[in-house]
Protein backbone atom coordinates (compact mmCIF):
# COMPACT_ATOMS: atom_id res chain seq x y z
CA UNK A 1 0.00 0.00 0.00
CA UNK A 2 1.45 3.51 -0.94
CA UNK A 3 1.52 5.80 1.82
CA UNK A 4 3.39 9.23 0.36
CA UNK A 5 6.33 8.98 -2.19
CA UNK A 6 8.59 7.52 0.02
CA UNK A 7 6.95 5.19 2.42
CA UNK A 8 5.51 2.31 2.22
CA UNK A 9 3.31 0.22 4.56
CA UNK A 10 2.41 -3.38 4.48
CA UNK A 11 -0.97 -4.91 6.95
CA UNK A 12 -0.39 -8.08 7.70
CA UNK A 13 -4.33 -9.39 7.10
CA UNK A 14 -6.68 -7.75 8.72
CA UNK A 15 -9.93 -5.91 7.80
CA UNK A 16 -12.37 -3.83 9.46
CA UNK A 17 -15.42 -3.39 8.06
CA UNK A 18 -17.39 -2.83 11.18
CA UNK A 19 -19.21 -5.24 13.61
CA UNK A 20 -22.30 -6.54 11.42
CA UNK A 21 -20.29 -9.84 11.06
CA UNK A 22 -17.86 -11.47 12.80
CA UNK A 23 -16.21 -12.69 9.25
CA UNK A 24 -15.83 -9.45 8.42
CA UNK A 25 -13.04 -8.56 10.59
CA UNK A 26 -10.71 -10.95 9.19
CA UNK A 27 -11.89 -13.52 7.56
CA UNK A 28 -13.21 -12.12 4.04
CA UNK A 29 -10.44 -11.38 1.58
CA UNK A 30 -7.37 -12.89 2.09
CA UNK A 31 -8.25 -15.57 4.52
CA UNK A 32 -11.09 -17.60 2.85
CA UNK A 33 -9.22 -21.33 3.65
CA UNK A 34 -6.17 -22.44 5.29
CA UNK A 35 -6.49 -25.80 4.43
CA UNK A 36 -4.80 -28.78 6.11
CA UNK A 37 -1.79 -26.83 5.61
CA UNK A 38 -0.31 -26.57 9.82
CA UNK A 39 2.00 -24.16 9.34
CA UNK A 40 1.97 -19.74 10.22
CA UNK A 41 -1.04 -17.80 8.93
CA UNK A 42 -0.70 -14.42 9.56
CA UNK A 43 -0.71 -11.73 12.48
CA UNK A 44 -4.16 -10.32 12.13
CA UNK A 45 -4.10 -6.31 12.66
CA UNK A 46 -7.09 -3.60 13.29
CA UNK A 47 -8.13 -1.31 10.66
CA UNK A 48 -8.06 1.09 13.02
CA UNK A 49 -4.36 0.20 13.83
CA UNK A 50 -3.21 0.40 10.45
CA UNK A 51 -5.13 3.89 9.43
CA UNK A 52 -2.98 5.36 12.65
CA UNK A 53 -0.02 4.18 11.42
CA UNK A 54 -0.80 5.51 8.10
CA UNK A 55 -1.67 8.90 9.85
CA UNK A 56 1.97 8.86 12.05
CA UNK A 57 3.74 7.84 8.70
CA UNK A 58 2.31 10.64 6.51
CA UNK A 59 3.35 12.87 9.88
CA UNK A 60 6.90 11.77 9.99
CA UNK A 61 9.56 14.27 8.78
CA UNK A 62 12.38 11.65 7.47
CA UNK A 63 11.60 11.55 3.90
CA UNK A 64 13.99 8.66 2.90
CA UNK A 65 12.29 5.39 1.67
CA UNK A 66 11.26 3.62 4.02
CA UNK A 67 9.15 0.14 4.95
CA UNK A 68 6.98 -0.48 7.89
CA UNK A 69 5.40 -4.07 7.98
CA UNK A 70 2.29 -3.28 10.28
CA UNK A 71 1.10 -7.06 11.82
CA UNK A 72 -1.12 -7.93 15.15
CA UNK A 73 0.51 -8.58 18.35
CA UNK A 74 0.20 -12.38 17.62
CA UNK A 75 1.04 -14.76 14.85
CA UNK A 76 -2.33 -17.36 14.43
CA UNK A 77 -2.36 -20.47 12.41
CA UNK A 78 -5.69 -20.57 10.41
CA UNK A 79 -6.83 -23.00 12.87
CA UNK A 80 -5.91 -21.12 16.01
CA UNK A 81 -7.72 -18.10 14.37
CA UNK A 82 -10.88 -19.69 13.84
CA UNK A 83 -10.97 -21.20 17.34
CA UNK A 84 -10.16 -18.00 18.66
CA UNK A 85 -12.66 -16.38 17.16
CA UNK A 86 -15.66 -19.33 17.64
CA UNK A 87 -13.96 -18.70 21.55
CA UNK A 88 -14.72 -15.15 22.11
CA UNK A 89 -18.11 -15.59 20.43
CA UNK A 90 -19.00 -18.29 22.65
CA UNK A 91 -19.16 -21.07 19.93
CA UNK A 92 -17.96 -24.37 19.03
CA UNK A 93 -17.11 -24.85 15.70
CA UNK A 94 -16.87 -27.93 14.11
CA UNK A 95 -13.42 -27.72 12.03
CA UNK A 96 -12.64 -29.96 9.23
CA UNK A 97 -8.68 -30.31 7.60
CA UNK A 98 -9.48 -29.50 3.49
CA UNK A 99 -6.41 -29.57 1.50
CA UNK A 100 -5.50 -26.79 -0.58
CA UNK A 101 -5.98 -29.04 -4.07
CA UNK A 102 -9.70 -29.67 -2.57
CA UNK A 103 -10.00 -25.88 -1.83
CA UNK A 104 -8.99 -24.79 -5.44
CA UNK A 105 -12.13 -27.49 -7.03
CA UNK A 106 -13.89 -25.36 -4.84
CA UNK A 107 -12.95 -22.13 -5.15
CA UNK A 108 -13.09 -22.86 -9.05
CA UNK A 109 -16.78 -24.00 -8.93
CA UNK A 110 -17.74 -20.92 -6.42
CA UNK A 111 -16.50 -18.37 -8.83
CA UNK A 112 -19.15 -19.57 -11.14
CA UNK A 113 -21.31 -17.58 -8.65
CA UNK A 114 -22.88 -14.02 -8.96
CA UNK A 115 -20.65 -13.07 -5.66
CA UNK A 116 -18.20 -15.89 -4.85
CA UNK A 117 -17.71 -16.60 -1.32
CA UNK A 118 -14.00 -17.55 -2.00
CA UNK A 119 -11.87 -17.30 -5.61
CA UNK A 120 -8.83 -19.13 -6.82
CA UNK A 121 -6.79 -16.16 -6.06
CA UNK A 122 -7.82 -16.15 -2.17
CA UNK A 123 -6.76 -19.73 -1.79
CA UNK A 124 -3.50 -18.86 -4.03
CA UNK A 125 -2.97 -16.28 -1.18
CA UNK A 126 -3.66 -18.56 1.95
CA UNK A 127 -0.63 -20.72 0.91
CA UNK A 128 1.48 -18.10 1.69
CA UNK A 129 2.50 -17.05 5.28
CA UNK A 130 1.50 -13.13 6.02
CA UNK A 131 3.59 -12.64 8.81
CA UNK A 132 5.70 -9.18 9.66
CA UNK A 133 9.41 -9.31 9.28
CA UNK A 134 11.21 -8.78 13.03
CA UNK A 135 13.85 -6.77 10.53
CA UNK A 136 11.87 -4.56 9.12
CA UNK A 137 10.15 -1.47 11.16
CA UNK A 138 6.58 -1.99 11.97
CA UNK A 139 3.78 -0.89 14.45
CA UNK A 140 6.41 -0.05 17.29
CA UNK A 141 8.57 2.11 15.54
CA UNK A 142 5.53 4.41 14.92
CA UNK A 143 4.65 4.28 18.71
CA UNK A 144 1.47 1.90 18.31
CA UNK A 145 0.62 -0.80 20.29
CA UNK A 146 -1.56 -3.17 18.29
CA UNK A 147 -4.74 -4.48 19.87
CA UNK A 148 -5.59 -8.13 19.86
CA UNK A 149 -8.27 -10.17 18.11
CA UNK A 150 -9.13 -11.38 21.33
CA UNK A 151 -9.28 -7.44 22.74
CA UNK A 152 -11.77 -6.62 19.35
CA UNK A 153 -13.36 -9.29 19.41
CA UNK A 154 -14.75 -8.67 22.83
CA UNK A 155 -15.24 -4.66 21.78
CA UNK A 156 -17.42 -6.24 18.40
CA UNK A 157 -19.65 -8.40 20.69
CA UNK A 158 -20.65 -6.13 22.88
CA UNK A 159 -21.76 -3.51 20.31
CA UNK A 160 -23.80 -6.26 18.48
Amino acid sequence: MLISPFAFLRRCCGDGRGPQALETFFLKRENPARGANPCCFGQPAHVEDVAEAIARVMQRAETHSMIFECGGPRIYSYEELLRTIAREAGLKPILIPVTFATWHVLAWIAEMLPNPPVTRNQVALMQVDNVSSPQIPGFEALGISPRSVEAILQQMLRNR
